[in-house]
């Protein structure tokens, strides 16, 4: 899972489009960010990916783009399991 979030000026940005990229280029994962400029994007395989925003009226250069890395959790037990 990636977790995240977006902001221009110090200020979280609702409603971005984020999307994960493998280097390929393919689209491995997307989401869009909430009020606060958070997004989580679930299910991603371990390995490198870039992750891509922009805002939907990017033309003035509102977007970027930054390298992730997801690793195996080390725990794959849910969160909340109660066994021993």
């Amino acid at each position: 899972t990636v977790v995240g979030r977006v902001e221009f000026g110090g200020r979280p940005q609702p409603g971005v489009p984020v999307s994960l990229r493998d280097a390929d280029g393919k689209e491995k994962g997307a989401a869009t960010t909430d009020d606060k400029g958070k997004f989580t994007i679930a299910n991603v395989a371990p390995g490198n990916y870039t992750l891509v925003s922009a805002r939907p009226d990017s033309s003035y250069g509102a977007s970027g783009a930054a390298p992730v890395t997801v690793v195996p959790d080390p725990d794959p037990k849910p969160k909340d399991w109660k066994g021993p």
